[in-house]
């Protein structure tokens, strides 16, 4: 599988994102972006072996984190959301149930909780008990696999922190 996926910054920001699709699409390359949909860039969903695939991840809580595009929600294909039990994202927005019922997937992370930053050469594992708060960390695992269930949606784990990969 020839796959691209771009994440952020905001990847829509980028003015040559059409073009750098459209290359990698005439050469055979499937496309994935993440972004946090406040732009719209009108990317084809591809053909044949080439697809492109938009996932739509909000993480700005307040009036922009409630509202989405409606050409954002017509043209993206994931929605993914991260939780938290207490918090700004103890929630998800009305529209991703919206979007459940047409047919399109929607992922929930759990939020992990930090007792200290993350150092700028380290890699983040989840079994350093130096840098995780564990009980705030199952709470909010336990509160997303409990949102899952209740609306069905999918659970999201970061596979890379428990296997720490570089």
């Amino acid at each position: 599988c020839k796959l691209i996926i771009i994440t952020g910054g905001e990847p829509m920001l980028q003015e040559n994102v059409i073009s750098f699709v459209n290359y990698a699409n005439e050469r055979g390359f499937s496309t994935q972006f993440e972004t946090n949909g406040l732009l719209h860039r009108d990317i084809s969903r591809g053909s044949g072996i080439a697809t492109n695939t938009i996932v739509v991840s909000p993480k700005m809580p307040g009036e922009k984190y409630n509202e989405l595009r409606l050409d954002v929600f017509d043209r993206a294909d994931v929605l993914k959301f991260v939780v938290e039990r207490e918090g700004k994202f103890n929630y998800i927005p009305d529209y991703a149930f919206k979007f459940k019922e047409t047919g399109r997937k929607v992922y929930v992370s759990p939020i992990n909780v930090y007792l200290r930053p993350v150092g700028e050469a380290e890699i983040p594992n989840f079994f350093d008990a130096t840098l995780y708060n564990y009980p705030a960390c199952r709470d909010n695992y336990q509160f997303a696999a409990e949102f899952c269930l209740k609306h069905d949606f999918i659970l999201n784990m970061q596979k890379h922190l428990f296997i720490n990969l570089e």
